[in-house]
């Protein structure tokens, strides 16, 4: 059939400039604008595919959009799924060759590029966050194989309290899966107050580590509130140098030195005048090393009822016997290699003073300390609370570009698991020890020879007297 010519179509009334009009060769015809025809055409255009997107450009027909499934639909570039949004929200971004999928750009540094923002309820109708209300994780998980292992690590931003006009407490929570297991545990968490916990949940200092800790390098403390760095326990402080977890029992030096190793006038010493021992009668060290002797206080201010040695203390202190001996311990060690020393018997010093109705104990020459059994507690790792983790995935029944469907988080329940105390264990039997201050026992026994000296120097006088008196005659 001929086409017809323009003058022969039947013309509609009311044509607008900006108006189209489509003929029909057999008479009439349509009237429709750019819009209307547009908008026709994005309701019928086909699925397309992933080479051709049913919504495409004319001069780059491999990018555009397609509907990958049902209530999906993928963004491709070049032909390559890129971006894929199910009907749940869900979004997948797709990339075999970059590494970098974000590239955000801003000249204003206070305002932060990405902003998660979290409510309960409706896009129409939000309510507020409660507590621990997640407002924004990254999670990661890997495939295995056959499936997508359950988001194994991650970092999750959670409200600390319920929301209000006035209250919106957060905290961080860092998150890993332990090896042979799929579930991620929470392994450091931020609190509102700063608080930081590694490997608890509850941190209730600003650094609280549960479990052995181990510092390759230097830990420098900064100064409280006096000047001083501190080290606080709440049940006393254990120093311990060697292997940490090997189980050797080679013991190493503890160094105490200022910053850069270098000399200086610091020292050791208890926060209280005379107040604090250097061991204890259960607990005693080995062997001093010294530069010099120690220095005790002598100071005349700090005594009172000072007089002269009774002679009936010197009198028993001269039935005192230096002797030689071998530490028992020692023989154990060495056997026949064991030292001799040289020395006092503790009980032999209170036996020659009681025997002339004296207490030696009076003197601060002698000691003697008892001690109960000592003990330190057992701990083991046990159940100390619960918290919220992912234990595994399932289904959304959407499926993603690849056909498979698109899994999401399965939340459960896990054991906190902390050290607790069960018991304890002996560390020492209860006992006894007597004991001598050599620096007060070598003082006795000075004043003791000055006194014999003396006597023998009266005697040797009265004996030239008498001599003197014999050959005068």
């Amino acid at each position: 059939m001929a086409d017809t010519p323009f003058n022969a179509f039947t013309l509609v009334s009311s044509l607008n400039d900006t108006d189209l009009f489509l003929a029909y060769r057999a008479g009439g015809g349509i009237n429709f604008t750019p819009l209307t025809l547009a908008t026709y055409a994005g309701q019928h255009s086909a699925d397309g595919t992933a080479a051709l997107p049913g919504m495409a450009f004319a001069s780059d027909p491999d990018t555009g959009i397609y509907r990958s499934a049902a209530n999906q639909l993928t963004i491709v570039t070049a032909g390559t799924e890129a971006i894929t949004v199910a009907s749940t929200g869900n979004t997948q971004i797709t990339s075999t060759t970059e590494v970098l999928r974000f590239n955000i750009y801003s000249n204003t540094a206070a305002i932060a590029p990405q902003i998660s923002r979290r409510a309960r309820g409706t896009p129409t109708a939000p309510l507020g966050v409660l507590n621990n209300d997640v407002l924004w994780s990254v999670l990661a998980s890997g495939y295995h194989g056959t499936e997508w292992n359950s988001n194994g690590v991650g970092i999750r931003m959670l409200a600390a309290e319920d929301f209000t006009s006035t209250a919106g407490g957060t905290k961080i929570e860092f998150a890993t899966a332990p090896l042979g297991a799929t579930g991620r545990q929470a392994r450091m968490m931020i609190m509102p107050d700063g608080n930081v916990g590694i490997n608890t949940t509850s941190p209730s200092s600003k650094l609280h580590v549960s479990g052995d800790t181990l510092a390759d390098g230097v830990m420098v403390l900064g100064t409280n509130a006096n000047g001083w760095g501190r080290i606080a326990t709440s049940n006393g402080l254990y120093l311990q140098s060697g292997s940490l977890n090997s189980g050797s029992s080679v013991a190493r030096d503890i160094i105490l030195s200022n910053m850069y190793g270098t000399a200086g006038g610091a020292a050791i010493r208890g926060v209280l005048d005379n107040t604090w021992t250097i061991g204890t009668g259960a607990f005693r060290f080995s062997t001093v090393y010294a530069a010099t002797g120690s220095i005790n206080t002598s100071d005349e201010r700090s005594k009172q009822d000072i007089g002269e040695i009774p002679d009936e203390w010197l009198d028993a202190w001269g039935d005192v016997e230096w002797v030689r001996y071998k530490f028992r311990d020692a023989v154990e060690e060495k056997g026949d290699d064991a030292r001799w020393h040289i020395g006092l018997i503790a009980q032999r010093v209170r036996d020659a003073f009681d025997a002339r109705g004296l207490d030696a104990l009076s003197i601060g020459l002698l000691c003697y300390d008892e001690w109960e059994e000592q003990r330190e507690p057992v701990v083991e790792e046990r159940v100390i609370g619960h918290e919220d983790v992912v234990v595994g995935q399932e289904g959304t029944g959407v499926l993603g570009p690849d056909g498979a469907e698109i899994m999401r988080d399965v939340m459960g329940r896990r054991e906190i698991i902390g050290q607790v105390q069960v018991g304890e264990r002996i560390i020492a039997e209860a006992g006894d020890r007597w004991g001598l201050r050599y620096d007060e026992c070598q003082a006795m026994e000075a004043a003791w020879q000055r006194r014999e000296l003396a006597r023998k120097d009266e005697l040797i006088a009265d004996l030239a007297g008498r001599l003197a008196v014999l050959e005068a005659a």
